[in-house]
């Protein structure tokens, strides 16, 4: 009988692309998937610890797992088990821990032979409408609150022709492609040099009907060079970037140990609305981080609706062990949570305004999936539109004109284009 493995993975999209290529790479060895914890044989963890909220995802699933089937072998990956692997021996001292670095062996140690190294490329994406591309790894920033760069601290990233290679093949299913990285503007070549401008220049010329999506990236990784890339791509680019500011307030800022301040912040912002007609900018900002006055807040208020951003992922600071910032006197509960609520607001309304202005514009929309009495899908801006339930097929492409706004926008199918 096959051996059977379950999956689990916590935290951000690379570890789901990670996840996805183990699986894809265990699944060839012989092994055999399954939804049901009690029945694996193993069952794999790809673990985060970036927020506290990932933190206790993580530790409740263990201690769930050892309830349901204590006899698996437990095998734990991620940034959880790079920087507090003693956490998880507390809870699993039988658990077989691979760091960050030592991922890719991962395929080896299950199939008990050495298997291709390739950046963990994928061939698919496991019930999703799109897919991602894995092109860079590791971050060298210092930011006070973070520990990313202790958990992935090797800056890495994927041959040009292997990407190039995952792509043209991935294009000929799907239509839409997100690559992305720990720090996706950090691309670089290790044989070619090549920059992420170039790469996306290059991808451009693959002659195949898929759009290119990024995923976030950092402000400071955005320059004039690769913004004329972009917007020389047309429909092959979607015109959404998802920019973590982090906070509006220039003091924050320094305490945090960011790279930018907030008047770059707004020049990156006023460059790629000048060349892009149609383009969706959304940031993460973090609210409450140690020592942030009213002043500071305010700042941060006026900062995101000066330059109409199209939405917000809000985060209240989570203080990180081993971070910079550990052991800095956190603001009263209370304080961050009404911050953090005056944000939210703010997000719904900016989604609201964005969708507003862009009734009665057509976009070409990736079917995602059908909802009772109508599909769902997502433009190249980055809107949720839906549209009656007809005879569409997921993950395929569909221009319309958008008619008007409910819950979310809603659209009328001009055109169909199947794959």
């Amino acid at each position: 009988m096959k051996p059977k493995i379950y999956f689990k993975t916590v935290g951000c999209r690379i570890n789901q692309i990670e996840t996805q290529s183990i699986r894809e790479k265990v699944q060839m060895g012989g092994f055999e998937e399954t939804d049901a914890i009690e029945n694996a044989d193993f069952i794999f963890l790809n673990s985060c610890c970036v927020t506290h909220k990932a933190d206790r995802d993580v530790k409740s699933f263990l201690r769930k797992s050892l309830k349901k089937n204590a006899s698996a072998k437990m095998v734990v990956t991620g940034c959880t088990a790079t920087i507090y692997p003693e956490e998880i021996k507390k809870l699993c001292p039988s658990a077989i821990i691979f760091k960050n670095a030592d991922k890719e062996r991962i395929p080896d140690y299950f199939l008990r032979r050495e298997t291709e190294k390739d950046f963990f490329s994928v061939s698919a994406n496991k019930g999703k409408s799109r897919v991602f591309v894995k092109i860079q790894d590791g971050c060298n920033l210092k930011c006070s609150y973070c520990v990313v760069s202790r958990a992935r601290n090797r800056m890495s990233s994927k041959r040009l022709k292997l990407v190039l290679s995952e792509i043209s093949t991935l294009g000929k299913t799907y239509r839409e492609i997100v690559l992305c990285g720990t720090r996706l503007g950090a691309y670089k070549c290790p044989e070619s040099g090549a920059n992420l401008a170039t790469l996306t220049k290059t991808i451009f010329q693959i002659g195949a009907n898929f759009r290119i999506r990024f995923s976030s990236i950092e402000p400071h990784e955005i320059n004039e060079d690769l913004i004329e890339v972009l917007s020389g791509g047309k429909n092959r680019f979607c015109p959404h970037f998802h920019i973590p500011f982090q906070s509006g307030s220039d003091e924050i800022l320094g305490k945090m140990r960011r790279e930018q301040s907030v008047a770059k912040y707004e020049k990156i912002i006023k460059m790629i609305k000048k060349r892009f007609p149609v383009v969706s900018i959304f940031s993460d900002i973090i609210v409450g981080y140690p020592g942030e006055t009213e002043k500071n807040f305010r700042e941060t208020v006026d900062f995101v609706q000066r330059n109409e951003l199209a939405g917000l992922h809000v985060f209240s600071y989570s203080p990180r062990p081993q971070s910079p910032a550990y052991g800095l006197k956190c603001l009263l509960p209370a304080v961050v949570r009404r911050r953090s609520g005056v944000l939210r607001r703010m997000d719904l309304d900016l989604r609201r305004n964005y969708a507003r202005k862009i009734i009665g514009e057509k976009r070409e929309i990736l079917m995602l999936s059908v909802k009772n009495d109508y599909w769902l899908g997502l433009s190249e801006d980055f809107q949720k539109i839906k549209i009656a339930n007809g005879e569409f097929k997921s993950g395929a492409l569909v221009k319309v004109k958008i008619t008007g706004f409910e819950d979310i926008l809603v659209g009328k199918p001009l055109a169909y284009a199947c794959f």
